[in-house]
């Protein structure tokens, strides 16, 4: 396999599509969903690759605007080429050395932290682009599962992600409202059959069972409960 950095836009859309797109498509929908009785107005990506999660999450958010934001610019013309939506806007950003341009109900960031060289400063940055008490869903490497920790270990491109470590950044800030683990199923298998769907849902939240860990945070501390590892 291709290292990402070597992908073109087309391949990095193919390798990111398919039923564990789908699973993040899922798991962001359920949230925003939940907290709809707040009012809601603009949503983000940052990191969004090649765009196609933005636009099902335009698609199917009409009433939001969704502004998505990358680093690649290949990957930037790619998805203003071939995501269009009325409410849906792709541009150039790096959370390392930027703010976002608005202040946002609800942030997204997938496979995007454990990449950064300056990660406080890029949460910072994050912490500032968010509407007081918005919300912000992280989803990372979990190293705790064996194969994902080889995986990040040993390719080239990737860097473990120390869940220990960003929590306590994180806190700083933000009060983690959930955190659970998800996608037991390979990001490699596009089409699994339906009992193993069902079969992933059941085992998947488990710290070393599931791929990712999944962080719901909104901007700024309460006294709500923290969740625990």
């Amino acid at each position: 396999m291709k290292e990402y950095t070597k992908l073109t836009a087309f391949e990095y859309d193919i390798l990111r599509s398919g039923h564990p797109l789908e699973r993040k498509f899922e798991i962001i929908k359920n949230f925003v969903n939940e907290i709809q009785d707040e009012k809601i107005e603009l949503l983000g990506e940052i990191g969004c690759g090649s765009g196609r999660l933005s636009y099902l999450l335009a698609n199917c958010f009409k009433n939001y605007k969704i502004e998505s934001f990358e680093l690649n610019r290949g990957f930037v013309e790619y998805a203003q080429e071939k995501f269009k939506s009325p409410n849906l806007n792709f541009q150039f950003l790096d959370i390392e050395k930027s703010k976002l341009p608005e202040k946002f109900d609800v942030l997204v960031t997938i496979d995007v932290l454990h990449h950064l060289k300056d990660i406080k400063k890029s949460i910072a940055n994050i912490q500032s682009s968010l509407k007081k008490e918005g919300k912000w869903i992280i989803i990372e490497p979990n190293i705790y599962n064996i194969y994902i920790f080889l995986f990040q270990l040993l390719s080239k491109n990737e860097k473990l992600f120390y869940q220990i470590e960003t929590e306590k950044e994180l806190l700083k800030n933000f009060t983690i409202l959930n955190k659970k683990y998800c996608f037991f199923i390979p990001f490699w298998l596009k089409n699994p059959p339906n009992w193993l769907k069902n079969l992933e849902i059941k085992l998947e939240n488990k710290k070393f069972i599931g791929g990712s860990v999944v962080y719901f945070l909104k901007n700024h501390l309460t006294n709500s409960k923290q969740a625990t590892a």
